[in-house]
């Protein structure tokens, strides 16, 4: 696949094809001028088509060219690359060859050079500019840029200090989410963050401050606080209570420690307890999990409550005298109850149904039929194992070809056996059994004088003329016609005495020469049997033929002939 090289668009690019005879490589006219096509890279439509045209026949052999013009307007195009495909006949055997060029970029001409460098130079004078002096600029910022960055990178990244930070710069916005994670808080953030939120003390003193009159909302604390204020108001005994809790008993309400743990204080001062726990080791949802469900039934009866619904579930299970563990057993007793009234079991049914089904080989069962079917099964594709797979195994099978020639052969043997007529009556003239022992004893003598036996000769020819068939059968008739007109070129010489290595003096020819030089250019190739042992299959150029003494003039052999030696000329 010869490559032409690249191209600019509007080039015209010539392309060159050779056409040769496919038996013997010589060059040969193409049956016609060989066709062309165009492709751009891998599309498959062909941009240009036409045929190439005979170059210099008068001189040349099977030779043609083309040019095209490599312009737009035939579809070519800057930077592809394009493969021309060439087909031509010789003899009705086609061959194929190829081409393959690109297009390129047309570069910028002297003169367009010329013409920026002077567009160049006037945008400089316009300016009052130098590039010398713009470079030198862009120098002196480069230097002041790099003494402001670090001397080296570290780890890739640029390392730097942030001395001050505009204000509205670290915003919501800004952080992605969830880029501060606890890993990324020091520890002496989290305490300091700690310190700024209000302690224990701080929340319970706001919860108890905190007025009635804003928290009245049904069903919350404060509600039941400014109710048990009414109740204390209407009773007209709220006086007396506060006039009895003076400075010392609130001292002692609000800090007397119960010293019991939360969950069982009932007494004492509940603030203070409160506080405790508070300020203690926090409870975990393991220790208030444990407290609500060990907590008494009795004391959680209220109407609507979660208790209420656990209390009336066991009460129940009371008044009726069950169980669940007792109904559970009395199911389980009842189940076997069932299976020894029936005389079954469930697991003896199973073990039978299995062994039925899958472990019995023996019985009248399902598993005995299918053992059967598997067998069966097993036999029809041992039996169609040798048919393959869409029949591909049936090779052996006679084709409709051979039926024919079969049925015609038949035919043929009907037609000439119709003459023996019914129980040989038409065999009148037949050699008589006498005879034909007598011709049968001639040949066993004739075979056994000469040695020989007729069937292992007729298998040696038998086998020669099938060899012979089969190199024969893959010759097409325009190679025997080639085959046949190359022999008849040949010429066929005997050495007569007087040969030296340079000459070869000839005997006789076949055919016979008729002019001086008739075999210029030629050459002699010795016979694989020839005398002379040294020559056989060597082959030499004939320079030179002298008609009248048939003197062959070649290139040096390695040995001269002897009388005798032949050769062909070709």
């Amino acid at each position: 696949m010869p490559y032409l090289g690249s191209w600019q668009i509007d080039d015209l690019l010539t392309f060159p094809a050779n056409t040769h005879d496919a038996g013997t490589g010589a060059a040969t006219d193409a049956d016609a001028v060989p066709a062309y096509r165009v492709y751009e890279d891998e599309t498959g439509t062909a941009i240009l088509t036409g045929n190439m045209a005979k170059l210099d026949d008068a001189n040349t052999t099977g030779f043609y060219s083309e040019q095209l013009t490599l312009s737009a307007a035939n579809g070519f195009e800057v930077g592809k690359s394009y493969t021309i495909y060439i087909s031509a006949a010789v003899d009705s055997i086609t061959g194929t060859a190829n081409h393959t060029f690109q297009v390129e970029a047309a570069l910028a001409t002297q003169a367009s050079v010329d013409t920026i460098d002077s567009n160049v130079d006037a945008i400089l004078v316009d300016t009052g500019t130098t590039l010398q002096a713009e470079l030198d600029g862009i120098q002196a910022d480069t230097e002041d840029i790099q003494t402001r960055l670090p001397a080296a990178l570290v780890s890739g990244r640029i390392d730097a200090s942030v001395g001050a930070m505009a204000a509205d710069v670290l915003t919501a916005t800004a952080i992605a989410a969830d880029a501060i994670t606890a890993a990324k808080v020091a520890a002496d953030v989290t305490a300091e963050i700690q310190t700024g939120l209000a302690t224990a003390d701080d929340i319970a003193d706001a919860v108890w401050n905190e007025a009635q009159s804003g928290h009245t909302t049904a069903g919350t604390f404060g509600e039941i606080a400014t109710e048990i204020a009414a109740v204390l108001a209407d009773t007209g005994t709220d006086g007396v209570i506060v006039g009895a809790l003076n400075a010392a008993a609130l001292a002692d309400f609000f800090d007397t420690d119960s010293g019991t743990t939360y969950a069982s204080a009932v007494a004492g001062s509940v603030v203070k307890e409160t506080a405790d726990n508070a300020g203690g080791s926090a409870l975990t949802v393991a220790d208030i999990a444990d407290g609500v469900w060990d907590e008494l039934q009795s004391g959680h009866v209220a109407a609507g409550s979660f208790g209420e619904v656990a209390t009336e579930i066991a009460s129940i299970l009371v008044d009726t005298g069950t169980t669940l563990d007792g109904k559970i057993d009395t199911i389980d007793s009842n189940v076997d109850a069932i299976l020894v009234d029936t005389g079954t079991t469930l697991q003896a049914e199973l073990d039978a149904i299995q062994a039925a089904v899958i472990t019995n080989a023996a019985g009248v069962d399902i598993a005995a039929d299918i053992i059967a079917v598997k067998a069966e099964t097993a036999a029809i594709l041992a039996d169609t194992d040798d048919i393959g797979v869409a029949g591909a195994g049936l090779t052996a099978l006679a084709t409709q070809a051979s039926v024919d020639t079969i049925d015609a052969n038949v035919d043929a043997i009907l037609l000439d056996t119709a003459e023996i007529g019914a129980a040989g009556a038409g065999l009148t003239a037949l050699a008589t059994q006498a005879s034909v022992d007598t011709v049968d004893g001639n040949v066993d003598a004739i075979l056994v004088d000469t040695g020989t036996t007729l069937p292992a000769t007729l298998t040696t020819i038998d086998t020669v003329v099938d060899a012979v068939k089969v190199k024969t059968d893959l010759l097409s008739d325009a190679a025997l016609n080639r085959l046949d007109r190359a022999a008849s070129t040949e010429i066929l010489g005997t050495c007569d005495s007087g040969s030296t290595t340079t000459a070869i003096v000839a005997s006789a020819l076949d055919p016979a020469s008729g002019v001086d030089d008739q075999f210029n250019g030629r050459v002699v190739i010795f016979a694989a049997d020839t005398t002379t042992a040294n020559l056989r299959g060597q082959a030499t150029v004939i320079t030179d033929f002298d008609h009248t003494s048939q003197t062959f003039t070649v290139e040096a052999l390695t040995d001269a002939p002897a009388s005798g030696d032949t050769f062909v000329v070709v």
